[in-house]
């Protein structure tokens, strides 16, 4: 699970939904955020990549973002978004 700060979660929503051919994109990007759709479905997901601080590059498949079998899914064959909004505070550099 990658907790983000709610300005990028909704950054990547928007950007990511934009695309109305990616499968209940919108339903993914909500509270529960599980879904029905296809590992064809989840393969059409785009990679993600994030810049992080000192020029850490993370970058992820739809496979290490969409999380077949969470404990968050209501079913088996349901897949989860695995980027979590983890709140502005984040970014508050007076947080240790």
């Amino acid at each position: 699970m990658l907790l983000a700060p709610t300005s990028v979660m909704k950054q990547l929503e928007k950007t990511m939904c934009a695309d109305s051919s990616l499968a209940q994109c919108s339903e993914l990007w909500q509270q529960d955020g599980c879904v029905d759709i296809t590992a064809a479905q989840v393969a059409a997901y785009p990679p993600l990549t994030m810049n992080l601080k000192d020029g850490v590059v993370l970058r992820m498949t739809s496979k290490d973002y969409l999380l077949l079998g969470s404990p968050l899914a209501k079913s088996a064959g349901q897949y989860c978004l695995g980027i979590r909004d983890g709140c502005d505070f984040l970014h508050d550099s007076s947080i240790s």
